[in-house]
């Protein structure tokens, strides 16, 4: 996934493409300081106006993809060497003791919140004197509006003055005036936080008005443009000489108006089953509301099934649908369980409810590749050539071309990473070893159409600069380019559609086949059959295993029980059909369509391997389990061996005595962190434990999985 972050004041903006929802926020930190030159000391980091803290991932703060994080830089603390040397030579003493100061308990003030660099109203709770050596200073306790009591806030004298209560007219805004407003930097429009401003623009037009002003956040100054102008505050302070203005003896105090706790119902007193029981949605009997400490939903103790008499006594519960049970607990010697929430995701569903006759090409996949990245160059580890599928959405489920219609795959910045030949161009030529392949583009698709007659001329940009990029020669946008050793070129993974039977012997009869990894030779533009310009490319076939048309070719696929996989349920809903009496378009005596692939193989562990898992003995637990049943064998190797931390195939993994895996790097990020504990169990390894890599399990893998240490 990608996310955007850039600064408070909006100066510098920076996309992030590498990262997943797991990504940890010291991870980011780490990014960040690479493009933006920020230590991740002074980094905060804020989203939806949550501070984002160390130990946590992007998919505890929600993060969607294209989402922007905004970073607000902190100025580094800098001390003298003296003063330096002084602390480290003087003892320090600290002690507390209570006094008064110039805001007395009780007394409404507003205080400021370093975090986000905004003002919250608040009331003073305590005054003390805290004494560090020689030197003392007044600290007040204050406890926010709208946060519980024991959420106290300690701060100086410059960071708490009098609750704001006037409220300035249209005619009192003028440029240069410092002020309190209100604005949300996540979402323009909507309220937010009371920050410190200074007016620099002022127009008026219409009896509607404009006004601009910096926003300081710390030592940032932030220009915006305001939209709530009808409720801007003088900002009030206090001297020693001052005298204290209660609201009985000056003016009115104006109520100011921050940003809903609840974004459904604004606060309102309509019911709402976001901020109050997720049930019947009624804000009534809150002494009677229990909240879920997994999902963090709100029930009524009467609206629960069964319904409870009285609060439980225990110190977390959790609803009916969060609900814990023994069966979720990863013992040793055990891989990782999937929770409540996946299991139910399409993805860990073994059965499909869909209605195969209406096509594939807005299906949503029910698993994703998580062996590779989806920008992973070469072949996919664990998908040997020949391997074939019925529909293109289970050749994206496995990885080796990810879209679902498009039949280039890649990034204009970056190159193609795989192709698919289904003679949807009438200048595409095939002879096996290699083929002519034209660009995409050119055609008129309005109206929901799939494809169309070439109505323009092609242009090198987008897809077809992706595929220009993998020959090994500079690109050439007017003329094309030829390189002079074309093995030297990108691999491009290049899948065969049966739709390719009418003009080609090398395409498969039924579904899509992998046919390995080709190179580009040259690439250059022509007119076409339709007369307009296109983009032509020549490929040629560059892979050690033999080309599946050829008898080598057969031969391994039949060895390897390489059949057309179909979709789970696709089989009994053809069945189905046809005893039911409706049209059916396959031949009902096929031989290739008995039964599904998966449980029909003839798939064999060579001895090589079988010699390595020997080696493994620490986890010959976990080897017997797969070897009683190799079908499905690389999925259940996957599932078997995966770290819970990185959630991809364990690399270098260190096999912990609660017989347990987990990368090295994950492990080692762990204890950085200062947790000395299994990850998958919380068996206690110790500060000092030493981690080896199992390098009998790093074979094997390596063997199953070939390349799959690529990038990682």
């Amino acid at each position: 996934m990608w996310i955007n972050v850039r600064t408070f004041c909006g100066t510098k903006s920076q996309r992030f493409d590498d990262l997943s929802k797991l990504t940890k926020i010291e991870t980011l930190r780490e990014k960040i300081q690479e493009s933006f030159d920020v230590d991740p000391s002074l980094q905060k980091l804020f989203y939806r106006g949550k501070l984002l803290v160390d130990n946590h991932t992007l998919f505890d703060y929600n993060v969607g993809i294209n989402d922007t994080i905004q970073l607000m830089i902190s100025k580094p603390v800098v001390e003298s060497e003296e003063k330096e040397e002084e602390k480290e030579d003087q003892e320090v003493v600290r002690s507390e003791e209570e006094c008064t100061g110039l805001y007395k308990v009780g007394e409404e003030v507003d205080v400021y919140e370093q975090s986000s660099g905004a003002w919250f109203e608040g009331n003073v709770n305590r005054v003390f004197k805290e004494i560090i050596g020689e030197e003392s200073t007044v600290i007040y306790v204050a406890t926010l509006d709208g946060y519980d009591d024991s959420d106290k806030v300690q701060c100086k004298h410059d960071q708490i003055r009098p609750r704001a209560h006037h409220m300035y007219s249209r005619e009192d805004l003028v440029v240069g005036l410092h002020c309190m407003v209100n604005h949300n930097f996540d979402t323009e429009g909507e309220r937010g936080f009371w920050y410190n401003a200074e007016i620099t623009e002022r127009e008026e037009k219409n009896r509607k008005l404009s006004v601009q002003a910096k926003i300081q956040l710390g030592e940032i100054l932030s220009e915006v443009t305001l939209c709530f102008t009808d409720d801007i505050f003088r900002i009030e302070s206090r001297s020693e000489s001052d005298e204290i203005i209660t609201p009985e003896d000056g003016d009115k105090i104006a109520k100011r108006t921050s940003a809903p706790d609840c974004i459904h119902c604004k606060d309102s007193k309509k019911n709402c089953k976001f901020c109050a029981c997720s049930v019947c949605g009624s804000k009534k009997d809150p002494n009677m509301i229990l909240l879920c400490d997994e999902c963090d939903y709100a029930f009524h103790l009467y609206c629960l099934k069964p319904k409870l008499t009285s609060v439980p006594e225990e110190d977390d519960w959790y609803c009916p649908t969060c609900k814990h049970d023994d069966s979720t607990i990863v013992r040793s010697g055990e891989g990782v369980k999937v929770s409540k929430k996946k299991a139910s995701s399409a993805s860990a569903k073994q059965t499909s409810n869909r209605d195969w006759g209406k096509g594939m090409a807005c299906q949503g996949r029910t698993k994703i590749c998580s062996i590779v990245p989806s920008n992973h160059i070469g072949a996919v580890p664990g998908v040997p050539v020949g391997s074939m599928w019925k529909f293109r959405l289970q050749v994206s489920e496995a990885g080796i071309h990810r879209p679902h219609v498009a039949g280039i795959h890649g990034r204009e910045s970056d190159g193609a990473y795989s192709i698919v030949l289904s003679g949807g161009y009438e200048d595409d030529k095939d002879y096996g070893d290699e083929f002519y392949y034209t660009g995409s583009g050119g055609r008129d698709l309005s109206g929901n159409k799939r494809t169309a007659v070439q109505s323009c001329d092609q242009m090198l940009k987008k897809m077809n600069l992706a595929l220009a990029k993998c020959c090994a020669t500079p690109v050439n946008a007017k003329e094309g380019g030829e390189a002079e050793d074309w093995k030297k070129g990108r691999q491009i993974r290049v899948v065969r559609n049966c739709k390719l039977r009418k003009h080609s012997k090398y395409a498969p009869e039924e579904g899509n086949r992998y046919d390995g990894i080709y190179k580009l030779a040259k690439y250059w533009a022509e007119k076409g059959q339709s007369g307009f310009l296109v983009w032509r490319y020549l490929l040629k076939r560059d892979d050690e295993s033999p080309a599946p048309w050829t008898k080598e070719g057969k031969k391994k696929s039949e060895k390897l029980g390489l059949k057309l996989v179909y979709p789970a349920g696709y089989l009994e809903a053809q069945s189905n059909k046809e005893n039911s009496g409706q049209k059916n378009s396959k031949r009902k005596n096929d031989s290739n369509i008995d039964e599904p692939a998966s449980k029909k193989t003839n798939f064999v562990i060579d001895e090589d391997v079988r010699a390595l898992i020997s080696k493994d003995e620490i986890n010959s637990k976990s080897w017997g389990s797969l070897l009683d049943d190799i079908s499905d064998w690389h999925n259940k190797v996957t599932d078997m061996f995966t770290c819970i931390c990185c959630t991809d195939v364990v690399f270098e993994p260190v096999t912990t005595e609660c017989k347990h895996n987990i990368c090295l790097k994950c492990l080692k990020r762990s204890f950085k962190a200062e947790v000395y504990t299994c990850p998958f169990c919380r068996f206690d390894l110790g500060k000092g434990y030493g981690m080896k890599v199992n390098g009998a399990l790093q074979a094997v893998l390596m063997d199953i999985f070939p390349g799959y240490n690529a990038g990682r």
